[in-house]
């Protein structure tokens, strides 16, 4: 009778302490973003953009840039962006120095699936 007793005193305590520990939360479901990319409004082209997460929870995406247009699965959320070497390292030199290295101003706030542009101006 007395095990019975000390065992449904720890069984007690431990389901009381269940509710104790941090929450864990599901990050939210990637979404597919067809991002239109351009530079004094013409399409850039066979460089990488760079998707760097911005907000806890999301992962850097690096997708390939062909005639203006790249693709991305990524966790909804606020990105900067910068492109980087891809198929045509000359392709980058292109680009303004400023768009080749995140900036915390630079934003592209991501909600949900669809289409978005960057403007590498």
């Amino acid at each position: 009778m007395r095990v019975a007793k000390i065992s449904c005193a720890v069984l007690l305590a431990c389901v009381s302490l269940l509710g104790c520990g941090p929450t864990i939360t599901k990050n939210a479901d990637p979404v597919e973003v067809k991002i239109k990319v351009t530079s004094n409004g013409k399409p850039v082209d066979k460089v990488t953009l760079t998707l760097q997460p911005m907000t806890h929870g999301a992962v850097q995406s690096d997708s390939p840039v062909v005639k203006g247009e790249c693709k991305a699965m990524v966790v909804p959320g606020t990105y900067t962006y910068y492109v980087a070497s891809g198929a045509n390292d000359s392709a980058v030199q292109k680009i303004p120095e400023a768009f080749r290295r995140g900036d915390m101003e630079r934003k592209l706030e991501i909600t949900q699936a669809g289409n978005f542009e960057v403007q590498l101006n």
